[in-house]
């Protein structure tokens, strides 16, 4: 179901309070009130943009999903508010407001400005939100609806990874016994459970999908096996970040993106899987 009215109330109110107590957007600029001279106008998302980059101004190194990275990710941001021209006076107070809201309105401020940030900054934002969900709790990062997506493509996709992923992890479970044949099981009922979302998501009848799938990889010791498992959920994770910035326009879309590639992500931790760079985590 799509977030409800209190969430939306919590979400705007506090990126609205954290962000105007301290990183307002000032309209004029430091001009005087006279008619003739031209207000700036925002650029889309900027509130809870600058309060976003006063959260990765102050967030723990220790935090950082990966480790460390807030300090680089940051500046990637502050950069991107630089070529829409977003003022050096309002960065700098960004940078310097240390954040005192908790950690609910702190997934809230990322959520806000993934729905808000202007098309070319979807990628970037939703990888970074990636990161954030990741720190957990993973529960604080609102719902969307099961509803079919407006850019049904990018949800097709999506299945077909998935598809591929579940039919490799299957024929490793085959190989497999005991106590590690349970695992992958498991795993391969985790994918096939967000691939009934992604099915609904892109209106995706599967008739489009292939009978079987070359396997290139070996799956003869427990070994192989562990390292195939890392390697599809890596690199499905990554699919999934990389579907961001053809979801510009249904952020709704975006924002169940982001729970899925945190969703493999997570899945992926036990198996060796890590996450090193995504977009807008690294320079």
């Amino acid at each position: 179901m799509t977030p409800s009215p209190s969430r939306r109330a919590l979400l705007l109110g506090t990126v609205a309070a954290v962000s105007l107590g301290g990183c307002g957007v000032r309209l004029e600029d430091d001009a005087p009130d006279i008619p003739i001279l031209p207000r700036r106008t925002p650029v889309p998302g900027e509130v809870p943009l600058l309060a976003l980059l006063s959260s990765l101004s102050h967030e723990s190194a220790d935090d950082s999903v990966p480790q460390g990275s807030a300090p680089a990710r940051a500046q990637v941001l502050r950069a991107s508010l630089v070529e829409l021209e977003v003022p050096a006076r309002e960065l700098d107070d960004a940078e310097a407001r240390v954040p005192t809201w908790g950690e609910g309105e702190d997934v809230a401020v990322y959520e806000s400005a993934l729905r808000e940030c202007p098309p070319g900054l979807v990628q970037q934002v939703g990888s970074m939100a990636v990161g954030r969900v990741l720190r957990g709790p993973a529960r604080l990062w609102g719902r969307d609806g099961a509803a079919a997506w407006s850019s049904t493509d990018a949800a097709v996709s999506a299945a077909a990874d998935t598809r591929a992923a579940t039919w490799v992890l299957t024929v490793a479970a085959a190989k497999a016994s005991g106590a590690e044949q349970t695992r992958i099981t498991d795993l391969v009922d985790d994918l096939a459970d967000l691939l009934a979302r992604q099915v609904s998501a892109g209106e995706d009848d599967g008739s489009r999908a292939p009978l079987g799938y070359d396997l290139d990889a070996s799956t003869r010791t427990p070994q192989a096996r562990r390292e195939l498992a890392a390697t599809v959920l890596d690199r499905m994770a990554g699919r999934l970040v990389a579907l961001l910035p053809d979801l510009a326009q249904d952020r709704d879309a975006a924002h169940e993106v982001v729970t899925w590639a945190a969703r493999v992500y997570r899945l992926g931790r036990p198996w060796g899987v890590t996450v090193d760079e995504l977009p807008g985590f690294g320079s």
